[in-house]
C-alpha cells in the first residue's frame, strides 16, 4: 500500500465527518503500537498545512519492564522528531480494585480523564486516538455478547466531545502495510496476546471463525453499526419529539408517554434521565420509571439522590438537596513548623531567615509575610464578615467578598478557603495577596512561609 494511499483515505474520511482541520492544534494519543505511530506519522505528513501536534503517553503500571520500554521508546521518537510529548505514570491496578472495574475499564477512564486534563492544559482543540475499523469490529461483537442495546452496538463514535477517531476506516493490516512500507517503526505489546482479555479472545479466536464463514465479515460488521447509528438518531428524535408534546410549560403529562409504544416510550425515558443528569442510567432505572407511569401513580429513588414522583396525571423529577458542609473552625498556630489540616487539604508553615528564601517557591510574595508584624496569636481559620484586605502594592483597601469574586474562587469554596490571620486581622490569603502591613520588605528579616501539602 503506498504511503499516499493511506494518507489519503485518513484525510477523507476526516472531511467527511468534520474531525479537525488545519490549522489545529492536536494532542495524539501515542501508545507506541503500530496504530498510534502510523497516526502520529500521518497527522506529521498531512496533506494540509498548520496542524499543530503535542503528543500524550500513559503508562499504566502494569507490565513492568515491558510499559517502561514503550515509554522510553515514544519518548525516543518525539524527541527525534520534535513533538512535544507528555507522559503520565498511573496505578491502573489499584485504580481497578478501588473502583469496582475491570482493569480495560480503568485504563479507559483513566486514560481519557487525564487526555482531558492536558488538553484544557496546553489549548489543544482536539483529542486525537487511533481507534481503527478492526477495533470497531471488536468493541461491536463485545457489546453484542453482554447483551447490550441499540446504542452501544453503535460502537466507537468517530467524533464525541473533543475526542476524534481519523483512523476508523482503517483496518489494521493496513496500518501494519503503512508502517512497513514507510518505515516507521513501533512496539508491540504483548498483553494483546492475553487471552484474559475479552477484546483479545475476539480479536485472535471470534473473529478470525467469522472470517472464516465470511471472509468479508468486518465490512458487514461496519455496515450494520452504520445502519444502527442511522435507526438510533431517527429513535432519538422521535423521543425528542414525545417528551416535547409530554411536556406543559414546567410539568411533564404521563398520558402521551402511556399512549406510546413501548420502545419509544423506554428511550424518551432515557434521554428524560439523562437530560436530568443522572451519572450511568441503567435498564433497570428505566423500567422503574416506566412502571410508574404505565401505574399513575409512585415514587422512585433513582442514583445520585434523583427521586421520581408521578401524581395526578404528571411526572416531576427532583434531587433531594445535599446537606450543607460544616464550615471549618480557626485552628490556632502555636508551634512552628507545624503541620495541620484545614477543610480537608494539609498545610505546612514554617519559619525562614530572609537568607533562605531561596528554598521558597518563586511566588512566595503570595505564600509568605513578615513574620515579625504578626500582633498577638496566629491562626488559620475561614473568612469573616467585616473580613478585609491592604493589598500589597496597590494601595486599595477591599472586602474579602470582592476581592474572591474579582479572583472568580467559586462561591460553594468561600467559606472554607483558608486565610492566614492575627489578632488584628487577615494577614494572608493564600495564593493570592498579601496584606500591605505584613509584605515582604528589604528589612524583612524572617519569613512565615505556608505552603499546601
Amino acid at each position: 500500500m503506498k504511503f499516499v494511499n493511506f494518507t489519503d483515505k485518513v484525510f477523507t474520511f476526516t472531511q467527511k465527518n468534520a474531525l479537525f482541520s488545519a490549522p489545529s492544534h492536536l494532542l495524539v494519543a501515542v501508545s507506541g503500537g503500530p496504530d498510534s505511530m502510523a497516526l502520529l506519522h500521518t497527522l506529521a505528513h498531512w496533506p494540509q498545512p498548520g496542524l499543530h501536534l503535542s503528543a500524550v503517553h500513559l503508562n499504566h503500571g502494569l507490565r513492568g519492564e515491558a510499559a517502561q520500554r514503550d515509554e522510553d521508546f515514544v519518548r525516543g521518537y518525539c524527541t527525534e522528531h520534535s513533538i512535544p510529548l507528555t507522559v503520565y505514570r498511573e496505578d491502573v491496578g489499584r485504580f481497578a480494585k478501588e473502583h469496582n472495574l475491570t482493569l480495560e475499564e480503568a485504563g479507559r477512564e483513566i486514560r481519557y480523564l487525564r487526555f482531558e486534563q492536558l488538553r484544557q492544559e496546553i489549548g489543544a482543540d482536539w483529542i486525537v486516538t487511533a481507534h481503527t475499523a478492526s477495533d470497531q469490529s471488536e468493541t461491536m461483537l463485545m457489546h453484542l455478547v453482554r447483551g447490550c442495546g441499540l446504542d452501544a452496538l453503535q460502537g466507537i463514535p468517530v467524533k464525541r466531545n473533543y475526542v476524534c477517531r481519523p483512523l476508523l476506516a482503517c483496518n489494521r493490516e493496513e496500518i501494519l502495510s503503512y508502517c512497513n512500507t514507510n518505515k516507521v517503526p513501533y512496539v508491540l505489546d504483548e498483553t494483546n496476546l492475553d487471552m484474559q482479555f475479552t477484546r483479545n479472545r475476539m480479536r485472535h479466536q471470534v473473529l478470525p471463525l467469522l472470517r472464516e464463514i465470511n471472509p468479508a465479515v468486518d465490512a458487514s460488521l461496519l455496515r450494520f453499526q452504520n445502519h444502527i447509528a442511522e435507526d438510533v438518531a431517527l429513535l432519538d428524535e422521535l423521543s425528542r419529539q414525545l417528551l416535547d408534546h409530554a411536556t406543559k410549560g414546567e410539568v411533564l403529562c404521563i398520558q402521551p408517554l402511556r399512549e406510546a409504544a413501548g420502545a419509544l416510550r423506554r428511550r424518551a425515558i432515557r434521554l428524560l434521565l439523562r437530560q436530568h443528569q443522572l451519572k450511568s442510567v441503567e435498564e433497570t432505572h428505566i423500567r422503574a420509571v416506566e412502571h410508574l407511569i404505565l401505574s399513575g401513580t409512585g415514587k422512585a429513588l433513582l442514583p445520585d439522590k434523583h427521586v421520581v414522583l408521578v401524581h395526578d396525571g404528571a411526572l416531576t423529577m427532583t434531587k433531594l438537596a445535599e446537606p450543607a458542609p460544616e464550615k471549618p473552625v480557626a485552628i490556632p498556630i502555636t508551634v512552628l513548623p507545624t503541620t495541620l489540616t484545614f477543610n480537608n487539604q494539609q498545610y505546612t508553615i514554617s519559619l525562614l531567615p530572609v537568607s533562605d528564601a531561596a528554598k521558597v517557591h518563586n511566588l512566595f510574595a503570595n505564600s509568605a509575610i513578615d513574620y515579625d508584624t504578626i500582633q498577638g496569636g496566629l491562626c488559620l481559620r475561614p473568612r469573616q464578615t467585616g473580613d478585609t484586605l491592604h493589598l500589597a502594592g496597590r494601595g486599595i483597601h477591599k472586602s474579602l467578598k470582592k476581592l474572591m469574586n474579582e479572583w472568580k474562587i467559586p462561591a460553594q469554596k468561600r467559606d472554607g478557603y483558608p486565610l492566614l490571620c492575627d489578632d488584628t486581622g487577615v494577614l494572608l490569603i493564600p495564593g493570592y495577596a498579601c496584606d500591605q502591613r505584613a509584605v515582604i520588605t528589604p528589612e524583612t528579616k524572617r519569613l512565615l512561609v505556608i505552603r499546601v501539602q
